[in-house]
């Protein structure tokens, strides 16, 4: 949904009543989590950021290019 944009992703969080300080690694990971698992998860045709597979090395560095905030 937010393509990586730190703006988008903000104002995602925000508008779902999240504050700055809320924004952590646990939720995060957390988000990583709920989305692999998710019956319907498609990470190779679902992320819309040009070249993230070879920018992400491994699901922490790909949860923080998803929810760069």
């Amino acid at each position: 949904m937010t393509a990586g944009m730190p703006r988008r992703a903000r104002s995602l969080f925000e508008g779902f009543g999240y504050s700055g300080a809320d924004i952590n690694p646990t939720l995060k990971r957390r988000l990583m989590a709920l989305m692999l698992l998710h019956r319907f998860s498609d990470p190779i045709r679902h992320i819309r950021i040009e070249g993230w597979q070879e920018e992400a090395g491994d699901l922490f560095e790909l949860q923080d290019l998803l929810w760069p905030v």
